[in-house]
Parts: structure tokens; C-alpha cells; sequence
């Protein structure tokens, strides 16, 4: 579980968020004025267009897309424009590594250039690699709003100048869906080695606009002595248009039985799941992308009784796992021992970072992760059919954890640390109220929801550090 920071709790609502609240990162209108480099260029005539490759036809119409949006385009190279749709993937065609690497860590990017561009008036040049836009799985409905998680990859030189502006462009509607600049960008970025750059994107539908059919992500690059001004950059970089998948989340569940659960996920967190990445040989990818951590609580907030340094003192440890579905297990962990305190856990290899751990394989080529459980508690071992609601073991304190609690996820590979982290749904949950400060998780009570709402949720993912507990079936 990713340790507890101050944040902000979005209002328990069914509604987007609050219009009054400044939105910093919100969908944005025209960018302004095409960059005097752009109206320089010579207009390709229509015929040429025409007898054009039909990759470079999808290049010259996403430019004028873009351009309709208010968003100046430049066209892209001759290399990038003859790969078409089969952009430059940022893991493929890489050395094999000896082992999986952790690269969670987020770039420390300034929003302003180093003084020695401020006196040359002039930045390392641009990458000239397209973005791809990747929504593994789709979207979920999160508190009566469509939630997609999602990442732009491209290749970007670590000696380029970072980028200073994304854009995604709604191409069904022609215009722009979602604008992120400067210091709202900066935290999203992540490079995941020398060459390649990520940037961790979340969407969300609003009354009167919902998630684009397509969307197409344009990057910026490059800044001015000014610093981040992205109508005035030395460089735009358009990515094909992706097809967002529509909802195709499973529907599972209960994945534990009576009592308070706090449902522990942000995808603002630099070394949160949504956040960690594994270099494999063959691809990137994001296991824990829709993780959601339990710890269980009390209505007082409390998450122990008694010493809370004693695992067995948090009261859901040893708490029954259950299926969330009926499936094959496929891998099984079990008699790793756990840390006699909480503070002296320490910390472990990535193989061992799971715990004990289940593997519940479903139909369609996806397995349910669980781990941390308790040594000794496993009721299945690999090959064993399981039914929904059956028990497979119990909540522990085992692999890399900051205090007993469930793990769980679901991914496209039979491992924990491997595979494409896609998102689900329960099937229903009374949604009780929730964190603010997850900081105060375990020292002051919850903030119950307000008079009214609806306490029944159904086919839906748990907000952020809320407070639900799962009605007996």
C-alpha cells in the first residue's frame, strides 16, 4: 500500500465536479495563434494529398483537426509518417533485461529552462517521435461519472527540452477534451529510460460532455527564455487518433466479507500502482494501474485495536479473501512468514514484494491478483476450481506492506508484477463516506457522506479513499 499523504476528497456526489472549482487541468478552448513557423509552411495542394500514402493521408487529416481546434500541428518527418499506425511502441525492439525494473520514479521537471537557454536563446532540439495514446481496457463508471485512465508514450531523448503542454483532442467533436500545461503537466511525466517518456492522463466525463469516441494527443515541446508558453513552442508532436474502447469492465464480488472498508487508490501518487511501471523484454506495462488497497476501520477511524505496531492488532487482519469471481487458480504463494511489528517490516526483493499471494485466472485471458495474505491461511492451491464467494484465504501482512490490508488488482498476465493493469467494477457496495486527509486514516474519523446520497452503488469502482462495506449476498 502506497504510504498515506495529504490530498483532496472530491465531494461525494453523483454529479462532476464542482463548476465554481478552478480546474487548472480541465478541458481547455482554442490554444491561440499558430506559431509564425507554421504559417511559413507551404500548403501541400490537394491533389498531392490525394496520391499521398493512406498513413500520410491520417497524418495531414489529424493536422487539420487540430488545427480546427485551435492546436497548430507540424507535420511529421518522412519516417514517422511512413510507419502510419504502427507508431513507435516504447518497449518493443528493445534489449532483453536481466530482470524487470521499477520505474515509478516521476521527473523533476522545472517549469522554467536552465539559464544557459535563457542566454543562448536557443533549447536542445525537440524529439521528433510521435505520441501514443494507451487506455488499457476502457473506461468505469466511478460515482455516476465515466473514468478513464490512460498514458501517452513517445519517444523522448532525456537530453531534450521536457515537454511544456499536452492536449487531447476530441475528434469527433473537433475540438479539445482535456489541456494539461506547465505545473499541471510536470507531476504527470515520468521517463521510463533514456529514450522513452510517459505521461499519466485520467479523463472523466462531465453532464453535457462525455468521454470522446476518439481522442488524439498532441505534446509540445520545447520553451522560450519566458518559460512554458505552449502558443509560442518550437515544436508540436501529433500521435494518431486512438478508438477509446467502451466499458468492458467485469463485474465482480465482494472481495471481502462484513465490515468497514477503506478503499485506498490515487492516481496522483508518484509511487502509487497507478504509477508503477515494469520494463519486461517484450513491453511496459502498468500491473496495478486500477489497484485497490482495504484496510478495514472502525467507525471511529480506528484501523487497530490495541498496539497498532501489532499486526494482529489491526482488525482486518485475518479477515476471510474471497473469489470475485468463479476461476481457476493459477498460481498460489503461501508461507512467507510476516514482520512481528509493522515498523520493522522490511523491505523486500520484488519477487517477494506480493507476499502471499493468489492468482485467480478468469475467462477472456484476465487473472485477479490478491496479496499480503497471511502464511498459512491459503485454502487452494494452482488448478483448483473455485466458485464466487468462495474463500481462498485470509487478509495478512506479508511482502512489502506499511500495515496489514488487501491488495488487489486485475491485469492480462498470471503474476503480480507482470501484465496490463485493467480496470473492474462490484457488482455493489454502500458507499459510507470517506477520507479528505488520508493522513488521518487510522487517527480521526471518516467523513461520513452527506444526508441524501445514495448509499447503494451499483456496477461501479470505489472513489478514492472511501468508505464502503459490501452487503452480505
Amino acid at each position: 500500500m502506497a504510504s498515506g499523504t495529504s490530498m483532496t476528497w472530491r465531494p461525494l456526489a453523483d454529479t462532476a465536479r464542482d463548476p465554481k472549482v478552478p480546474r487548472s487541468e480541465g478541458r481547455a478552448g482554442r490554444a491561440g495563434r499558430k506559431p509564425k513557423a507554421e504559417s511559413r509552411q507551404p500548403r501541400r495542394a490537394p491533389s498531392a494529398e490525394r496520391r499521398a500514402p493512406s498513413a500520410e493521408r491520417r497524418a495531414a487529416s489529424g493536422e487539420r483537426r487540430a488545427a480546427s481546434a485551435g492546436v497548430s500541428v507540424q507535420a511529421a518527418d518522412a519516417r514517422d509518417a511512413g510507419k502510419g499506425t504502427a507508431m513507435i511502441d516504447p518497449a518493443d525492439a528493445r534489449p532483453a533485461l536481466a530482470r524487470r525494473r521499477f520505474t515509478g520514479a516521476v521527473l523533476a521537471l522545472a517549469a522554467t529552462p536552465p539559464a544557459s537557454w535563457a542566454t543562448s536563446g536557443e533549447a536542445p532540439a525537440a524529439p521528433s517521435g510521435r505520441p501514443r495514446l494507451v487506455a488499457a481496457g476502457g473506461p468505469v463508471l466511478v460515482e455516476g461519472r465515466d473514468e478513464l485512465v490512460a498514458e501517452v508514450h513517445v519517444d523522448w531523448p532525456a537530453d531534450s527540452a521536457p515537454p511544456t503542454a499536452l492536449r487531447l483532442l476530441d475528434e469527433d467533436r473537433g475540438d479539445v477534451f482535456e489541456a494539461f500545461d506547465g505545473t499541471a503537466l510536470a507531476p504527470r511525466l515520468a521517463r521510463i529510460d533514456g529514450q522513452r517518456l510517459v505521461c499519466h492522463v485520467e479523463l472523466s466525463s462531465a453532464p453535457g460532455r462525455p468521454l470522446p469516441g476518439r481522442l488524439r494527443p498532441v505534446l509540445w515541446a520545447g520553451v522560450d527564455a519566458a518559460g512554458t508558453d505552449a502558443a509560442r513552442a518550437d515544436r508540436v508532436l501529433a500521435g494518431e487518433a486512438l478508438t477509446l474502447p467502451g466499458p468492458a469492465a467485469p463485474v465482480f464480488g465482494a472481495p471481502l466479507g462484513d465490515g468497514l472498508w477503506v478503499a485506498i487508490h490515487d492516481p496522483s501518487w508518484a509511487r502509487g500502482h497507478r504509477r508503477v511501471g515494469f520494463q519486461r523484454a517484450d513491453r511496459w506495462t502498468i500491473p496495478g494501474r486500477h489497484a485497490i488497497d482495504f484496510v478495514r476501520v472502525d467507525e471511529d477511524g480506528r484501523i487497530a485495536r490495541g498496539d497498532p505496531d501489532r499486526p494482529a492488532h489491526h482488525l482486518g487482519h485475518g479477515a476471510p479473501v474471497l473469489a470475485v469471481a468463479a476461476g481457476v487458480v493459477t498460481a498460489a504463494r503461501d508461507g512467507m512468514a510476516e514482520a512481528a511489528s509493522v515498523a520493522g517490516n522490511p523491505r523486500h526483493p520484488l519477487a517477494d514484494a506480493p507476499g502471499n499471494h493468489v492468482v485467480l485466472s478468469l475467462d477472456g485471458g484476465r487473472h485477479v491478483i490478491y496479496e499480503h495474505l497471511r502464511p498459512g491461511s491459503l485454502t487452494v492451491r494452482p488448478g483448483d476450481r473455485v466458485r464466487r464467494g468462495q474463500v481462498l484465504g485470509a487478509l495478512g501482512f506479508t511482502g512489502d506492506s506499511t500495515g496489514p490490508h488487501l491488495h488487489l488488482h486485475l491485469c492480462d498476465e498470471a503474476a503480480p508484477n507482470a501484465g496490463e493493469g485493467l480496470p473492474f467494477v462490484f457488482e455493489r457496495f454502500e458507499r459510507l463516506g470517506g477520507y479528505d486527509d488520508l493522513a488521518l486514516l487510522g487517527k480521526a474519523r471518516w467523513r461520513p457522506a452527506p444526508e441524501g446520497e445514495a448509499i447503494l452503488r451499483r456496477s461501479e469502482k470505489p472513489a478514492p479513499h472511501r468508505v464502503i462495506r459490501f452487503p452480505a449476498a
